[in-house]
């Protein structure tokens, strides 16, 4: 397990990614509110459910992002568990596009900068997933140590 993440320690980690995750959420519904007020989407698709998808997942996101700010603070564990599980998800989806697209696209000079940013982007959401799930056993084992000490 790791004691720090990007030389912070595992707290302050994890309210700095809750609000970065944060900023992202709101800057993505603002930009996708520009993007619809400007360009909206095509007749032949179902713009009520695009909407609808995404101002969904980034809400999710804000929420999730939400929690693990507060789970930090408060020590809770189990408030660190929806955003461990939607970014596992998101992690296993980047390094399956990953393996994809070296796989199936010609490793020439023009895709090859598009797989080494993918990589560093994979490597870097991996790393973040872990220092958070470091943080996560940590307080669950100080909340174990705090209940075993009480009874």
């Amino acid at each position: 397990m790791l004691n720090g993440l990007f030389c912070m320690r595992l707290h302050t980690a994890g309210k700095v990614v809750g609000w970065l995750q944060i900023s992202g959420s709101i800057l993505g519904i603002i930009y996708l509110s520009i993007i619809l007020s400007v360009h909206p989407p095509p007749r032949n698709a179902e713009p009520e459910l695009i909407i609808g998808v995404l101002f969904t997942a980034l809400s999710i996101h804000f929420l999730f992002a939400v929690l693990l700010i507060v789970g930090t603070h408060k020590n809770r564990h189990s408030l660190l568990l929806p955003w461990l599980i939607l970014n596992g998800i998101g992690v296993a989806m980047g390094i399956i596009n990953l393996i994809f697209q070296t796989a199936f696209r010609p490793l020439t000079a023009k895709y090859m900068p598009i797989i080494a940013v993918n990589a560093v982007i994979a490597t870097l959401n991996i790393y973040i997933y872990y220092g958070i799930y470091s943080l996560y056993k940590h307080i669950q084992a100080t909340r174990n140590q705090e209940r075993s000490s009480l009874k």
